[in-house]
């Protein structure tokens, strides 16, 4: 094992929390598209709103869209039919809904821009001056996208977002397949790979993948849960590691 954290031959880091501030972003769409249905009282019976902190962290945060919204409602003793993947955004189904918040979120970007934490900026700038690849690993359909918007499309190596986890049939986060993917496609061992993730299900993943180090990011997070995930090491701040 490498003697510094820097050391390391590859990182595989997470998006939301980590690198950009769009987790919040993310809570305000979701609690724009389940409010919007929440008020059709015939159809939810009057259910009480999305709570912007309890249930993002209880039943959306680390999940895939779909499965965000099957908890959510399940939550609210609401089930809809699961429909296609090729649902039109209007369509009153589990993919239909899942289209539409990504809609949702597209809007926000545009209307609010997005917001880069510095000291992950330094600290992608640092490993791209030690020649270290670097890969992103998000279960965001709008992955690729925030980079783009954000300027930083040209620090990730690899990017596997929700698009790319779908298209090669992965399975979600507990599950390590993202994260070993990611790391097959930059040609390096687990064992010699650190994971920086912002989320308890995230920890676990890498966790089950046998990385060689996995961090957790205390944004809004409990240091205890990402402790209790598997994370050998807590931080408010990737400058922390430099």
């Amino acid at each position: 094992m490498p003697e510094s954290f820097l050391d390391f031959d590859a990182y595989i880091i997470d998006l939301d929390g980590v690198v950009t501030d769009t987790a919040n972003l993310h809570a305000r769409a979701w609690k724009r598209l389940f409010d919007g249905l929440l008020v059709n009282r015939e159809l939810f019976n009057g259910n009480e709103p999305f709570r912007v902190g309890e249930d993002y962290a209880l039943h959306v945060r680390g999940h895939r869209h779909e499965d965000a919204i099957r908890k959510f409602l399940a939550s609210r003793h609401i089930v809809l039919p699961d429909g296609d993947p090729d649902d039109a955004e209007d369509a009153l189904t589990v993919h239909g809904l899942a289209r539409k918040k990504s809609a949702i979120f597209k809007t926000m970007i545009e209307e609010r821009g997005i917001n880069v934490f510095a000291g992950s900026s330094r600290f992608l700038d640092h490993l791209q001056s030690l020649g270290r690849p670097t890969a992103l690993v998000t279960s965001s359909r709008n992955g690729a996208l925030v980079l783009e918007r954000a300027g930083l499309g040209h620090r990730f190596d690899v990017v596997v977002d929700g698009q790319v986890l779908e298209r090669e049939r992965l399975a979600p986060q507990p599950a390590s397949e993202g994260f070993l993917f990611a790391a097959a496609w930059l040609g390096v061992e687990p064992a010699w790979t650190v994971v920086i993730e912002a989320t308890a299900a995230g920890v676990t993943a890498a966790r089950h993948g046998d990385f060689g180090c996995i961090v957790g990011v205390l944004r809004g997070n409990s240091r205890a849960a990402l402790r209790a995930a598997g994370a050998d090491l807590v931080v408010d701040d990737l400058a922390e590691l430099l």
